[in-house]
């Protein structure tokens, strides 16, 4: 994970949109970064009588981001050293592809999104969207849940499924949080006696546990049918500040018809949840750092 410069949040003008803004608001004041605030205006059939109309929701979009800046600003002030650089984007079209199309143009590092904790069933905005973007999204997601404060991130929960080196990327994460000096849980959930994955605690031991790195890490294997459930469980019990997890490497088939832990924790997130893309060079980058770790010992 790279160095956090830059946060971009998705805004529908909701108390759940609100509360994240407050997050990031919050989040990008001990980071030293600066936050998008992007709503997007749909176009229904592309018609030059729609356009019309969504030029026309363009303008009260913006009066109506400007009032959300100033309340979402005025509601965490008192918590911020300052107040971090804020950009209002307003843009017709889909806001999933409104917000693909911004990262890639602002570079963002970061998308801060929130849940709604009631229903559980992500339905509308923070529904399809957010599902879509914890497949999608070109950058890691933070799905922050309806009502959840921001609390400094100093205990770290590390879900892994211990069959990709995604946990071995957990040392550019500390150094892209290295502000909040976060103790680290790694957390493994075996669903049955036939799991088999290809790594294991011990290695991740062997690379993170070493008394000159300074960390303080810890390692967990837990077992349940139910993943997301146990490792939210997990979080309140260890009062875990964040849970981190690494987007599911899945095809479309599998994504459509099959159970991902990733979208489940989404749904049953009662801490912040943070979801790392992994792409094959970050993949090799992690072996390489395993075999150096381990010739160094």
């Amino acid at each position: 994970m790279h160095s956090i410069n830059s946060i971009l949040v998705p805004v529908d003008f909701s108390k759940v949109s609100a509360n994240a803004f407050r997050y990031a608001l919050r989040l990008a004041d001990s980071l030293d970064a600066s936050i998008d605030l992007l709503h997007a205006v749909p176009s229904d059939d592309g018609s030059l009588i729609s356009m019309s109309l969504a030029v026309q929701q363009v303008d009260l979009a913006k009066e109506k981001l400007e009032k959300f800046f100033t309340e979402g600003v005025t509601a965490v002030s008192g918590h911020l050293k300052h107040v971090p650089a804020i950009s209002p984007y307003v843009k017709i079209g889909g806001i999933r592809a409104a917000i693909r199309k911004h990262v890639e143009a602002e570079d963002n590092n970061l998308i801060v999104m929130g849940t709604h904790s009631e229903t559980k069933d992500l339905e509308g905005f923070f529904g399809t969207n957010t599902s879509q973007l914890v497949n999608k999204a070109p950058c890691p997601v933070l799905v922050v849940p309806e009502g959840f404060a921001f609390q400094p991130l100093q205990s770290v929960c590390y879900a892994t499924d211990l069959s990709h080196l995604d946990a071995f990327q957990a040392g550019h994460l500390l150094r892209t949080l290295r502000v909040f000096e976060p103790r680290l849980d790694f957390v493994h959930v075996k669903t049955g006696k036939g799991q088999k994955t290809n790594f294991n605690m011990d290695l991740l031991r062997e690379v993170f546990d070493r008394p000159n790195t300074g960390l303080d890490t810890r390692f967990h294997v837990l077992e349940d049918d139910d993943v997301a459930e146990e490792i939210f469980e997990f979080a309140e019990e260890t009062k875990a500040d964040l849970v981190v997890m690494h987007r599911p490497r899945h095809s479309w088939m599998s994504r459509l018809f099959g159970k991902s832990n990733t979208r489940d924790a989404v749904l049953e997130a009662t801490v912040p949840l943070l979801i790392l893309p992994l792409e094959k060079k970050d993949e090799e980058k992690a072996l390489a750092d395993v075999v150096a770790q381990q010739y160094s010992k």
